[in-house]
């Protein structure tokens, strides 16, 4: 029982790669024929050269992320300190906090 429902799946293994198997057939009894060995080869092989050319590319990303990282954080200083200054400015010519009244305002103003 187990024998055939090995060849099965084994047979509907080689029929999605491409292989033609008689498996279903006849129970499986012996190694698989020299091309149903050639697509195992060549998808273990494909497997295998995309986890080492994966791993080969990750010092690249790595630095591709660090300098999106960098770009980010000098943006995000950049935006705080314009934010500051809207802020400030605001502050100055109208003499009330613009977020005074507003649900958004800072955490040491709506704690007290």
């Amino acid at each position: 029982m187990k024998k055939v429902l090995i060849a099965g799946a084994i047979a509907a293994t080689f029929t999605l790669t491409g292989c033609q198997s008689n498996a279903a057939k006849e129970p499986y009894t012996q190694a698989p024929e020299p091309e149903k060995r050639s697509a195992v080869a060549a998808i273990a092989t494909a497997s295998s050269r995309a986890s080492v050319e994966f791993l080969e590319s990750l010092p690249e990303r790595h630095k591709a992320h660090a300098k999106v990282y960098k770009v980010f954080a000098e943006k995000s200083a950049e935006f705080r300190e314009r934010h500051a200054d809207a802020f400030q400015a605001h502050l100055d010519r109208y003499g009330i906090d613009p977020f005074g009244s507003s649900e958004f305002g800072r955490e040491e103003q709506r704690s007290a």
